[in-house]
């Protein structure tokens, strides 16, 4: 998301506390509008990556900006979408998973059959992050990093919300003893984990 009004841009990566961070800068008074007034939603929607945001602004602007995203280790934001998808998603959506789907199933039967062409939620995070940025905050550390965030975009610390959290247990506990998913994870992320450094603990 792109603000002008205060030289930021906010990579929002799908099941990566987007929501989140959007409208916690929102209630600090951010607006995603561009020159002419006109919101992001309508000119693009949520969801594009650094390398399309990019194109949107002349160089100059864009060496002006504070820009940043948010990524998820693979396994937990998988994890993290079919709970969406099943527990909150409903029809005709395409995409919505029935009640009596368990996630293996649909590991198997969906993410590893169709791979990067089933839902661009599942698209690999090195592909949002296509272009250099001037931070990358892991998800399970954006508590400390949003002090952050809020300095260098010249906000008021504190005041992150909590969105769209889907209840389940512990993402690794969907893991365990299941060398079958992980291998679908680890294809499906492969530059992920060999370029943003993430294992299966």
């Amino acid at each position: 998301m792109l603000s002008l009004s205060h030289n930021l841009l906010h990579v929002h990566i799908p099941k990566c506390a987007g929501t989140a961070v959007r409208q916690s800068l929102e209630a600090k008074g951010v607006g995603w509008q561009d020159s002419m007034g006109r919101s992001n939603d309508e000119l693009f929607g949520a969801h594009w990556p650094a390398k399309a945001w990019k194109m949107t602004v002349d160089a100059d602007t864009w060496d002006k900006l504070f820009k940043f995203a948010v990524i998820r280790h693979p396994g937990d934001m998988i994890v993290s979408e079919f709970h969406y998808l099943r527990d909150k998603v409903t029809p005709p959506s395409a995409h919505w998973i029935p009640p009596h789907i368990e996630f293996d199933e649909w590991m198997l039967e969906h993410v590893a059959v169709i791979g990067s062409n089933y839902i661009q939620e599942l698209s690999n995070l090195t592909w949002w992050i296509n272009t250099p940025l001037d931070a990358v905050y892991r998800y399970d550390e954006l508590e400390t990093a949003w002090e952050e965030i809020c300095q260098r975009a010249g906000l008021p610390p504190g005041g992150l919300l909590v969105k769209n959290k889907t209840q389940h247990r512990p993402w690794q506990s969907y893991f365990e003893g299941r060398d079958d998913l992980i291998e679908i994870v680890r294809r499906r992320y492969a530059d992920d984990f060999s370029q943003l450094g993430w294992e299966f603990a």
